[in-house]
């Protein structure tokens, strides 16, 4: 069951196909909008859509922000195993305790790490989302506009009715580009530099509860 771009994927990639020749062969006026969106983009409608629309979905993002959440909280529940007090006295207990407080920060580093990588993932399956119902509204508005009539007849003023359609889709994208770049994204984990504990001064006492 797909979206609304997927539905329009089969008439508007014959629109657009058109459209894309028509640039090919005739080009545009060189201070036609055009040109700086096909620079930006680096593609021309027909292609550019067709890609989005077959690899650009969120439901494997959106699962595999699921999947980090998962291993994030696992990563907490190894925490609280590792902080759990220990009834063990004498320096034995001691550098027990100094490695227990260097894997707890090192286990919640990790759990924040996959927590914050978890979320871009729901912010980018998001984008997605929007990207893709904007776009299929920009392409219902194409296939119903009198440019796209001129293209399909290819009337004399074809050339400039596919610039139009083409500067009008194109747009779409690259707005969705700049809103992509633009996502949060996660503050890697840096945790400090492994330290080793002193050495145990074995010269004392160490004792176990009875």
């Amino acid at each position: 069951m797909g979206d609304a771009l997927d539905h329009l994927a089969a008439p508007a990639g014959e629109l657009l196909a058109r459209v894309d020749d028509l640039l090919a062969r005739f080009g545009a006026p060189d201070d036609d909008p055009v040109w700086p969106l096909l620079r930006r983009v680096r593609a021309l409608p027909g292609e550019a859509v067709a890609a989005l629309t077959e690899t650009l979905r969120a439901a494997p993002v959106a699962t595999a922000g699921a999947d980090l959440r998962s291993h994030a909280a696992a990563y907490a529940d190894a925490q609280a195993v590792v902080t759990t007090p220990v009834a063990w006295e004498g320096p034995a207990g001691e550098a027990y305790a100094a490695h227990a407080a260097r894997l707890s920060a090192d286990l919640a580093a990790a759990g924040d790490a996959l927590a914050a990588a978890g979320r871009l993932a729901d912010d980018t399956a998001a984008w997605i989302g929007r990207t893709r119902s904007r776009l299929a509204g920009v392409l219902a508005d194409a296939l119903a506009s009198a440019e796209a009539v001129a293209v399909v007849l290819h009337t004399d003023d074809a050339p400039a009715a596919a610039a139009t359609i083409a500067t009008r889709v194109l747009s779409a994208l690259d707005a969705a580009i700049a809103e992509g770049e633009n996502l949060p994204q996660p503050i890697p984990a840096h945790p400090a530099p492994a330290t080793m504990p002193p050495p145990a001064n074995y010269e004392r006492v160490t004792r176990l509860p009875h």
